[in-house]
Protein backbone atom coordinates (compact mmCIF):
# COMPACT_ATOMS: atom_id res chain seq x y z
CA UNK A 1 0.00 0.00 0.00
CA UNK A 2 2.85 2.37 0.82
CA UNK A 3 4.48 1.59 -2.52
CA UNK A 4 1.29 2.53 -4.34
CA UNK A 5 1.04 5.69 -2.24
CA UNK A 6 4.54 6.64 -3.38
CA UNK A 7 3.66 5.73 -6.97
CA UNK A 8 0.55 7.90 -6.90
CA UNK A 9 1.91 10.92 -5.05
CA UNK A 10 5.48 11.03 -6.33
CA UNK A 11 5.04 9.91 -9.94
CA UNK A 12 1.43 10.37 -10.98
CA UNK A 13 0.52 13.40 -8.86
CA UNK A 14 4.04 14.90 -9.16
CA UNK A 15 4.10 15.71 -5.45
CA UNK A 16 7.45 15.92 -3.64
CA UNK A 17 6.50 13.11 -1.27
CA UNK A 18 9.81 11.28 -0.75
CA UNK A 19 12.11 14.16 -1.73
CA UNK A 20 13.03 15.08 1.88
CA UNK A 21 14.85 11.76 2.39
CA UNK A 22 17.13 12.28 -0.63
CA UNK A 23 20.02 14.74 -1.06
CA UNK A 24 19.26 17.95 -2.92
CA UNK A 25 20.87 18.85 -6.25
CA UNK A 26 20.90 21.72 -8.72
CA UNK A 27 19.14 21.52 -12.07
CA UNK A 28 18.72 24.24 -14.68
CA UNK A 29 16.24 25.85 -17.05
CA UNK A 30 17.26 27.97 -20.02
CA UNK A 31 14.85 30.60 -21.38
CA UNK A 32 15.09 32.54 -24.65
CA UNK A 33 12.45 35.21 -25.36
CA UNK A 34 11.88 36.30 -28.97
CA UNK A 35 9.91 39.52 -29.36
CA UNK A 36 7.57 40.04 -32.36
CA UNK A 37 7.83 42.79 -34.97
CA UNK A 38 4.95 44.71 -33.44
CA UNK A 39 3.15 44.73 -30.12
CA UNK A 40 3.05 41.34 -28.41
CA UNK A 41 -0.59 40.21 -28.39
CA UNK A 42 0.00 36.45 -28.25
CA UNK A 43 2.45 34.20 -26.43
CA UNK A 44 3.72 30.77 -27.50
CA UNK A 45 6.06 28.67 -25.36
CA UNK A 46 8.08 25.92 -27.08
CA UNK A 47 9.84 23.55 -24.71
CA UNK A 48 12.03 20.46 -24.50
CA UNK A 49 14.34 18.98 -21.88
CA UNK A 50 18.09 19.14 -22.01
CA UNK A 51 19.04 16.35 -19.61
CA UNK A 52 19.27 12.58 -20.05
CA UNK A 53 18.15 9.67 -17.88
CA UNK A 54 19.79 6.71 -16.20
CA UNK A 55 19.75 3.50 -18.20
CA UNK A 56 16.65 1.33 -17.87
CA UNK A 57 18.39 -2.04 -18.00
CA UNK A 58 15.25 -4.11 -18.58
CA UNK A 59 14.35 -1.86 -21.51
CA UNK A 60 17.84 -2.40 -22.90
CA UNK A 61 17.44 -6.17 -22.70
CA UNK A 62 13.73 -6.70 -23.36
CA UNK A 63 12.84 -3.66 -25.43
CA UNK A 64 9.05 -3.34 -25.64
CA UNK A 65 8.75 -6.36 -23.35
CA UNK A 66 9.88 -4.21 -20.42
CA UNK A 67 6.63 -2.26 -20.66
CA UNK A 68 4.66 -5.51 -20.57
CA UNK A 69 6.58 -6.59 -17.46
CA UNK A 70 5.86 -3.28 -15.71
CA UNK A 71 2.14 -3.52 -16.45
CA UNK A 72 1.99 -7.14 -15.27
CA UNK A 73 3.86 -6.24 -12.08
CA UNK A 74 1.40 -3.45 -11.30
CA UNK A 75 -1.63 -5.63 -12.07
CA UNK A 76 -0.24 -8.46 -9.93
CA UNK A 77 0.31 -6.10 -7.01
CA UNK A 78 -3.22 -4.73 -7.35
CA UNK A 79 -4.65 -8.26 -7.43
CA UNK A 80 -2.73 -9.26 -4.29
CA UNK A 81 -3.77 -6.13 -2.44
CA UNK A 82 -7.39 -6.76 -3.45
CA UNK A 83 -7.19 -10.35 -2.22
CA UNK A 84 -5.75 -9.19 1.09
CA UNK A 85 -8.50 -6.59 1.52
CA UNK A 86 -11.12 -9.21 0.66
CA UNK A 87 -9.75 -11.58 3.27
CA UNK A 88 -9.87 -8.85 5.89
CA UNK A 89 -13.44 -7.95 4.94
CA UNK A 90 -14.60 -11.58 5.02
CA UNK A 91 -13.02 -12.10 8.43
CA UNK A 92 -14.40 -8.93 9.99
CA UNK A 93 -17.88 -8.89 8.52
CA UNK A 94 -18.77 -12.48 7.58
CA UNK A 95 -16.79 -14.57 10.06
CA UNK A 96 -16.42 -17.52 7.66
CA UNK A 97 -19.52 -17.67 7.42
CA UNK A 98 -21.79 -15.13 9.11
CA UNK A 99 -24.52 -16.33 11.48
CA UNK A 100 -27.13 -14.03 9.92
CA UNK A 101 -27.60 -12.73 6.39
CA UNK A 102 -25.22 -9.78 5.86
CA UNK A 103 -27.57 -8.03 3.42
CA UNK A 104 -31.32 -8.15 2.61
CA UNK A 105 -30.53 -9.26 -0.97
CA UNK A 106 -30.58 -13.07 -1.18
CA UNK A 107 -28.69 -13.38 -4.45
CA UNK A 108 -25.96 -11.07 -3.16
CA UNK A 109 -25.73 -13.03 0.11
CA UNK A 110 -25.36 -16.26 -1.86
CA UNK A 111 -22.52 -14.75 -3.90
CA UNK A 112 -20.76 -13.55 -0.75
CA UNK A 113 -21.08 -16.96 0.95
CA UNK A 114 -19.86 -18.75 -2.17
CA UNK A 115 -16.90 -16.41 -2.48
CA UNK A 116 -16.08 -16.77 1.21
CA UNK A 117 -16.09 -20.59 1.18
CA UNK A 118 -14.24 -20.73 -2.14
CA UNK A 119 -11.41 -18.45 -1.02
CA UNK A 120 -11.18 -19.73 2.56
CA UNK A 121 -8.82 -22.68 1.80
CA UNK A 122 -6.46 -20.42 -0.12
CA UNK A 123 -6.48 -17.81 2.64
CA UNK A 124 -5.82 -20.46 5.31
CA UNK A 125 -2.94 -21.99 3.32
CA UNK A 126 -1.09 -18.82 2.30
CA UNK A 127 -1.49 -15.42 3.88
CA UNK A 128 -1.96 -12.91 1.04
CA UNK A 129 -0.12 -10.26 3.05
CA UNK A 130 2.94 -12.50 3.11
CA UNK A 131 2.67 -12.94 -0.63
CA UNK A 132 2.33 -9.17 -1.07
CA UNK A 133 5.51 -8.58 0.92
CA UNK A 134 7.43 -11.26 -0.98
CA UNK A 135 6.29 -10.09 -4.41
CA UNK A 136 6.66 -6.43 -3.47
CA UNK A 137 10.14 -7.00 -2.09
CA UNK A 138 11.11 -8.89 -5.22
CA UNK A 139 10.02 -6.06 -7.50
CA UNK A 140 11.72 -3.44 -5.32
CA UNK A 141 14.92 -5.48 -5.61
CA UNK A 142 14.35 -5.90 -9.35
CA UNK A 143 13.84 -2.19 -9.91
CA UNK A 144 16.71 -1.13 -7.64
CA UNK A 145 19.34 -3.46 -9.03
CA UNK A 146 18.21 -4.43 -12.51
CA UNK A 147 15.69 -1.96 -13.91
CA UNK A 148 17.54 1.32 -13.29
CA UNK A 149 21.32 1.39 -13.70
CA UNK A 150 22.37 4.50 -11.80
CA UNK A 151 25.97 3.97 -12.84
CA UNK A 152 25.22 4.71 -16.49
CA UNK A 153 23.59 7.80 -18.02
CA UNK A 154 22.31 7.29 -21.56
CA UNK A 155 23.14 9.77 -24.31
CA UNK A 156 19.48 10.64 -24.89
CA UNK A 157 19.83 11.58 -28.55
CA UNK A 158 16.15 11.00 -29.21
CA UNK A 159 15.00 11.69 -25.65
CA UNK A 160 15.30 14.55 -25.78
CA UNK A 161 18.21 16.11 -27.66
CA UNK A 162 16.15 15.70 -30.83
CA UNK A 163 13.55 17.99 -29.25
CA UNK A 164 16.27 20.46 -28.25
CA UNK A 165 17.59 20.40 -31.84
CA UNK A 166 14.10 21.28 -33.11
CA UNK A 167 13.97 24.16 -30.62
CA UNK A 168 17.35 25.48 -31.76
CA UNK A 169 16.11 25.37 -35.35
CA UNK A 170 12.95 27.24 -34.34
CA UNK A 171 14.96 29.86 -32.44
CA UNK A 172 17.26 30.46 -35.41
CA UNK A 173 14.38 30.79 -37.86
CA UNK A 174 12.15 32.94 -35.66
CA UNK A 175 15.01 35.28 -34.72
CA UNK A 176 15.38 36.08 -38.43
CA UNK A 177 11.67 35.87 -39.30
CA UNK A 178 9.85 37.46 -36.39
CA UNK A 179 6.08 36.91 -36.09
CA UNK A 180 3.97 40.05 -36.39
CA UNK A 181 2.31 39.95 -32.99
CA UNK A 182 3.33 36.72 -31.25
CA UNK A 183 6.07 36.56 -28.64
CA UNK A 184 7.82 33.18 -28.52
CA UNK A 185 9.60 31.71 -25.52
CA UNK A 186 12.10 28.92 -26.22
CA UNK A 187 12.60 26.99 -22.98
CA UNK A 188 14.64 23.91 -22.09
CA UNK A 189 13.94 22.29 -18.74
CA UNK A 190 15.54 19.95 -16.28
CA UNK A 191 13.14 17.03 -16.68
CA UNK A 192 14.52 13.66 -15.67
CA UNK A 193 14.53 14.62 -11.99
CA UNK A 194 10.77 13.95 -11.96
CA UNK A 195 10.03 17.04 -14.05
CA UNK A 196 11.08 19.46 -11.32
CA UNK A 197 12.43 22.00 -13.83
CA UNK A 198 9.09 22.65 -15.51
CA UNK A 199 7.33 22.52 -12.14
CA UNK A 200 9.50 25.35 -10.81
CA UNK A 201 9.07 27.26 -14.09
CA UNK A 202 5.28 27.04 -13.84
CA UNK A 203 5.35 28.11 -10.20
CA UNK A 204 7.32 31.22 -11.18
CA UNK A 205 5.51 32.18 -14.40
CA UNK A 206 2.00 30.77 -13.94
CA UNK A 207 0.29 34.13 -13.42
CA UNK A 208 1.77 35.66 -16.59
CA UNK A 209 1.13 32.54 -18.70
CA UNK A 210 -2.50 32.43 -17.56
CA UNK A 211 -3.08 36.16 -18.04
CA UNK A 212 -1.64 36.09 -21.56
CA UNK A 213 -3.35 32.78 -22.44
CA UNK A 214 -0.04 31.32 -23.56
CA UNK A 215 0.01 28.23 -25.78
CA UNK A 216 2.64 25.71 -24.63
CA UNK A 217 4.02 22.85 -26.73
CA UNK A 218 6.74 20.56 -25.41
CA UNK A 219 8.64 18.59 -28.06
CA UNK A 220 9.55 15.02 -27.06
CA UNK A 221 11.43 12.22 -28.85
CA UNK A 222 10.88 13.46 -32.42
CA UNK A 223 14.01 11.95 -33.97
CA UNK A 224 12.74 8.46 -34.92
CA UNK A 225 10.31 7.14 -37.50
CA UNK A 226 7.32 6.66 -35.19
CA UNK A 227 4.21 8.76 -36.03
CA UNK A 228 3.89 12.35 -34.77
CA UNK A 229 1.28 12.71 -32.03
CA UNK A 230 -0.32 15.82 -30.53
CA UNK A 231 -1.12 14.67 -27.01
CA UNK A 232 -4.73 14.95 -25.86
CA UNK A 233 -3.98 13.61 -22.38
CA UNK A 234 -1.29 11.97 -20.24
CA UNK A 235 -3.15 9.52 -17.94
CA UNK A 236 0.05 8.55 -16.14
CA UNK A 237 0.16 12.08 -14.76
CA UNK A 238 -3.64 12.43 -14.41
CA UNK A 239 -3.59 15.21 -16.99
CA UNK A 240 -5.81 16.35 -19.85
CA UNK A 241 -4.43 18.84 -22.35
CA UNK A 242 -6.09 21.83 -24.03
CA UNK A 243 -8.05 21.00 -27.24
CA UNK A 244 -7.21 24.41 -28.72
CA UNK A 245 -3.51 23.51 -28.55
CA UNK A 246 -3.49 19.91 -29.79
CA UNK A 247 -6.09 20.64 -32.48
CA UNK A 248 -3.95 23.53 -33.71
CA UNK A 249 -0.94 21.18 -33.84
CA UNK A 250 -2.96 18.84 -36.07
CA UNK A 251 -3.92 21.79 -38.28
CA UNK A 252 -0.28 22.89 -38.41
CA UNK A 253 0.67 19.42 -39.60
CA UNK A 254 -1.95 19.61 -42.35
CA UNK A 255 -0.63 23.01 -43.46
CA UNK A 256 2.94 21.70 -43.51
CA UNK A 257 1.96 18.46 -45.27
CA UNK A 258 3.13 16.35 -42.32
CA UNK A 259 0.67 13.91 -40.65
CA UNK A 260 -0.03 14.71 -37.00
CA UNK A 261 -2.67 12.79 -35.04
CA UNK A 262 -4.24 13.84 -31.75
CA UNK A 263 -4.16 10.89 -29.35
CA UNK A 264 -3.90 10.03 -25.67
CA UNK A 265 -0.34 9.21 -24.60
CA UNK A 266 -0.84 5.84 -22.86
CA UNK A 267 2.48 5.67 -20.99
CA UNK A 268 4.98 8.24 -19.82
CA UNK A 269 4.52 11.94 -20.36
CA UNK A 270 6.12 15.33 -20.74
CA UNK A 271 6.71 18.66 -19.05
CA UNK A 272 3.38 19.77 -20.50
CA UNK A 273 1.73 17.89 -17.63
CA UNK A 274 2.95 20.51 -15.16
CA UNK A 275 1.36 23.24 -17.29
CA UNK A 276 -1.98 21.51 -17.84
CA UNK A 277 -2.27 20.53 -14.17
CA UNK A 278 -2.30 24.26 -13.39
CA UNK A 279 -5.03 24.93 -15.99
CA UNK A 280 -2.60 26.43 -18.51
CA UNK A 281 -3.07 25.76 -22.24
CA UNK A 282 -0.61 23.05 -23.25
CA UNK A 283 0.06 19.85 -25.18
CA UNK A 284 3.08 17.91 -26.35
CA UNK A 285 4.36 16.94 -29.79
CA UNK A 286 5.85 13.45 -29.62
CA UNK A 287 6.58 10.40 -31.74
CA UNK A 288 5.06 7.21 -30.35
CA UNK A 289 5.63 3.66 -31.53
CA UNK A 290 7.83 0.61 -31.15
CA UNK A 291 10.93 2.42 -32.34
CA UNK A 292 10.49 5.11 -29.71
CA UNK A 293 9.96 2.44 -27.04
CA UNK A 294 13.04 0.49 -28.15
CA UNK A 295 15.28 3.55 -27.68
CA UNK A 296 13.74 5.00 -24.52
CA UNK A 297 16.33 5.27 -21.72
CA UNK A 298 18.67 2.71 -23.30
CA UNK A 299 22.26 2.86 -24.64
CA UNK A 300 20.75 2.54 -28.13
CA UNK A 301 19.49 6.13 -27.90
CA UNK A 302 22.46 7.49 -29.88
CA UNK A 303 22.97 9.83 -32.82
CA UNK A 304 23.16 6.87 -35.20
CA UNK A 305 19.53 6.01 -34.41
CA UNK A 306 18.20 9.55 -34.89
CA UNK A 307 16.93 10.70 -38.30
CA UNK A 308 17.50 14.44 -38.98
CA UNK A 309 14.61 14.38 -41.48
CA UNK A 310 12.20 13.45 -38.69
CA UNK A 311 13.49 16.31 -36.54
CA UNK A 312 13.01 18.61 -39.52
CA UNK A 313 9.38 17.50 -39.80
CA UNK A 314 8.75 18.36 -36.15
CA UNK A 315 10.45 21.72 -36.69
CA UNK A 316 8.20 22.52 -39.64
CA UNK A 317 5.11 21.63 -37.61
CA UNK A 318 6.01 23.89 -34.68
CA UNK A 319 6.94 26.77 -37.00
CA UNK A 320 3.58 26.42 -38.74
CA UNK A 321 1.96 26.25 -35.30
CA UNK A 322 3.52 29.61 -34.38
CA UNK A 323 2.40 31.02 -37.73
CA UNK A 324 -1.21 29.89 -37.15
CA UNK A 325 -1.27 31.42 -33.66
CA UNK A 326 0.08 34.66 -35.14
CA UNK A 327 -2.61 34.72 -37.84
CA UNK A 328 -5.69 33.59 -35.90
Amino acid sequence: AFAFLVLFLQLMYLAEFVDPVFPKGLSQNLICKLKPKGRAERLVLLGAHIDSAYEFTLSSVLGFGAYVMMVLAILSSVALMTASALKCACTLFFGYPTLSPPTPIRSFNFALYWLTFTLKPAFMTIDPMLVVWIIGGFFVFLVSYFFVNMRKVVLGANDDLAGVAALIGAAKYLSQNRPKRTEVWIVVFGNEESMRGSKRFVEKHREELARRRAYTVNIEMVGCSSPLIAAKAEPMFLTKHAPEVYNLLVEAGEKAGIPVKSEVVPFGGSDSANFSRKKLLASQLVRLGRETASLWHTPRDTLENVDPKRIREALEVILEFVNLVDQK
